[in-house]
């Protein structure tokens, strides 16, 4: 193992401080209100399951979003629709690329997230 000096180990530091703080500023947090009764008949129709699916689809978009307007600076959010998003890439735990179909995600529902960013 090789030993690292303490002037690179600050450097190092610095350096990844800089690199979040930078990677921060084009980040847009978002909020989402929720009303669930935890039920017996729900829990058996699979509703909280439907539930994390549109969390994880509304992080999905928000997340697409927010690539699309890194990738093209001439792209403004006010020129997004909903109905652009009946598909979003996004990537798995490995860090692989994958486009999937918005199911869980209604329209209404796309439009709140859209709209969170204006």
């Amino acid at each position: 193992m090789a030993h690292i000096s303490r002037e690179q180990k600050n450097k190092n530091i610095s350096d990844a401080i800089s690199a979040t703080r930078k990677k921060r500023k084009s980040q847009i947090p978002l909020t989402f209100e929720l009303g669930v009764r935890n039920e017996k008949r729900n829990r058996k129709t699979g509703c909280f399951r439907h539930l994390k699916m549109i969390c994880v689809e509304a992080k999905w978009m928000k997340n697409n979003i927010t690539s699309i307007l890194n990738a093209d600076r001439n792209k403004s959010v006010f020129q997004m629709n909903y109905k652009d998003f009946k598909k979003v890439t996004h990537r798995d735990k490995d860090g692989n690329e994958l486009v999937s179909e918005l199911k869980y995600l209604r329209s209404s529902l796309r439009k709140g997230v859209i709209e969170k960013y204006q």
